[in-house]
């Protein structure tokens, strides 16, 4: 399992080989087709009122209910997308090649700049009214609006930093 999402009165959780499987309390769980393949799904988000799951090659698909989705186009390529995350009517996607992507409907993206460079960007969070991304190299980067960009200085030196999450008032990343 490489993500989790909830909303809509639904557990969603994807992982390797496109598997999704969906739960309505967090224990019994069913086995959802993807519109993956066989490819992994590394991340899934959820905001108005939709899922949106992202994963290797730039594979990107939505869905309403959690359990059929629908292929979109991302503004990725082919580069991976790594994790994924919604705040302030937004969706924000980072990935492969110091790649982030946002959409205000889950469906049309926008690639933006960002100060990452050809590092990989590995995970995204909202908080305090702030984005905050990171990943390779210790790489740290801040954003209101998740539009613009800036770069930060992280404690991680040249070390990965693998994932971020927000709550009670702090963020944590992890590496």
């Amino acid at each position: 399992i490489k993500g989790i999402a909830y909303g809509n009165g639904l557990f969603v959780a994807v992982g390797d080989s496109g598997k999704i499987a969906t739960s309505p309390d967090g224990i019994n769980w069913t086995q959802r087709t993807s519109s993956f393949g066989t490819s992994a799904i590394n991340g899934i988000g959820y905001g108005k009122g939709l899922f949106v799951a992202v994963g290797f090659s730039g594979t990107l698909a939505t869905s309403p209910d959690g359990i059929n989705w629908t292929l979109r186009t991302s503004s990725f390529g082919t580069n991976n997308i790594i994790a994924i995350t919604y705040a302030n009517s937004l969706f924000v996607a980072v990935g492969a090649s110091g790649m982030i992507a946002t959409s205000s409907n889950g469906t049309n993206w926008t690639q933006r700049t960002t100060p990452f460079g050809a590092y990989f960007i590995s995970g995204i969070t909202y908080g305090n009214g702030l984005f905050v991304a990171g990943g390779a190299n210790g790489g740290l980067i801040t954003s209101p609006t998740g539009i613009t960009w800036t770069q930060r200085t992280s404690s991680f030196g040249t070390s990965a930093i693998n994932g971020i999450a927000y709550g009670n008032s702090l963020f944590v990343a992890v590496g």
